[in-house]
Formats: structure tokens, sequence, C-alpha cells
């Protein structure tokens, strides 16, 4: 599917995604959307990088374990670890699915930048994306 074929709608959900305040990369807006949108998956996977660094090391201190919390290449392993174990789950769920734990999201801003891509009461960006992807793929 190229950009062309994407509704008005979904190019609008696409740039307020996009576009929103909590990036803190620029974005190339003469990039195609899927460079754009690349970028923020590359940003988003980088902040939660950092917030399981944080959080592991913070863990091992609040354990008495100072030692460990300042090997790096040790902390790395268990992010590593933890994003495996987060992608093998990943990897079976539906659009659908993913859509409703979005919108049980609890975090005000995780919310403001989730609902460009998905709807409380129709079918979101994403299940049209996916949808629409399936039958160019069935033809």
């Amino acid at each position: 599917m190229n950009e062309s074929q994407l509704s008005t709608q979904i190019r609008d959900n696409f740039e307020k995604f996009i576009s929103h305040y909590v990036w803190s990369t620029n974005d190339k807006s003469s990039s195609t959307y899927f460079n754009r949108i690349s970028n923020r998956y590359s940003e988003m996977f980088s902040r939660r990088r950092k917030l399981l660094r944080s959080n592991i090391k913070k863990e091992l201190l609040d354990e008495g374990n100072a030692r460990a919390a300042e090997n790096v290449t040790e902390i790395d392993n268990w992010v590593n670890d933890r994003e495996e174990k987060k992608m093998f789950m990943l990897k079976n769920f539906k659009i659908g699915y993913l859509e409703e734990m979005l919108n049980s999201s609890t975090k005000s801003v995780a919310w403001e930048v989730v609902s460009t891509l998905v709807s409380e009461t129709q079918p979101g960006t994403l299940s049209i994306l996916e949808k629409k992807m399936g039958e160019e793929y069935d033809n």
C-alpha cells in the first residue's frame, strides 16, 4: 500500500501522532509516513530501553547490590532478556487486542499520543490499515 492510497482520516491521524509535542526528536515532514513513523518507533524503543535500564539499576540498588548496578553489561543483558520476553508475547497479538490495551492506558500523555491511532467507539487507524492491507494481499 502506498501513501496516496491512505484516506485523509488516516493521514491526519498519522500526522497528529508523528507531530505530537511529546517527541524529543525533530520530524522530517518531507519523509514518507513509513520513515516518519519508523523514527517515532525508534525513539519509543530507545526511551523504553533507557527506562528499563534505570528501573533495573534502581531495583539492584534497593536490594543492596551496588556492584551489579554498576555493571553496564549485566544490566544490558537483563534489558535484552526482558525485551525478548516482551517481543515473544507481543508476536501473537492481534491489532484489535492491541487497540483495546492501548485504550485502557492510564497515563494521560501516553493516551493523548496513542488516541490518534486508536478509537474507543470504532475501528482505529491501525485496524483500518490492517484490513486494507489484508484486502490488498488477498487480491
